[in-house]
């Protein structure tokens, strides 16, 4: 062979080894003086990023307090029992009586208005009362010819409260035997009262 052609052969044949060079080393990365190996999943290109599912939001119950949890409980008064009321916690504004004739009785039905001008709440009321009668023309000779009760209880009003007025009325039933010389005028008659039981808050 020809020295031209053994030059040109041998140009061919390096061309060939850049080539194969070139594509071997497609899958090198080259550091200094070394070749390390680059892993065949990198090769290519970037790496696609793999889609990360964002966590879901979850939502915190936050307990609010209700109407009825923030209502607050009205404390209630423990009521009192008691022979009178509260000094100057009442004040009478009148009595009256009715009498009225009843098979050989009298019946009167006395009745004490009073207004509560305190700061308790009333539910119950108990009264005493005494009846009396005065002759026509002689004052002198007023006297007590029988006596009585009555009870009110307040609890479906809602107390007899500071500022109320109310009425307490009784009952008292006697013979017509003479001792009110048998009138039925009530004019004649007046009551006195005084209290057995109070109930108060």
């Amino acid at each position: 062979m020809s020295g031209p052609d053994r030059r040109g052969r041998r140009a061919v044949l390096a061309g060939l080894g850049g080539l194969a060079c070139a594509i071997g080393l497609a899958g090198c990365s080259e550091s200094g003086n070394s070749v390390t190996a680059v892993p065949s999943e990198e090769i290519g290109g970037a790496a696609t990023p793999t889609a990360t599912d964002a966590p879901e939001a979850t939502a915190t119950s936050t307990d609010r307090p209700t109407s009825e949890s923030m209502a607050s409980s009205t404390p209630t008064a423990t009521p009192m029992e008691a022979r009178v009321p509260p000094r100057g916690s009442l004040s009478l504004v009148r009595t009256d009586v009715a009498v009225a004739n009843d098979d050989g009785y009298t019946e009167a039905t006395p009745r004490v208005v009073l207004d509560n001008v305190g700061d308790v709440t009333y539910e119950l009321l108990e009264l005493r009362y005494d009846l009396h009668y005065t002759p026509l023309g002689r004052s002198d000779s007023r006297r007590q010819i029988a006596s009585g009760y009555g009870i009110e209880e307040f609890d479906g009003e809602g107390g007899f409260r500071p500022g109320d007025r109310r009425a307490i009325s009784g009952e008292i039933r006697y013979l017509r035997d003479g001792r009110a010389d048998r009138s039925t005028d009530a004019e004649r008659f007046d009551v006195a009262f005084a209290f057995r039981r109070v109930r108060y808050r």
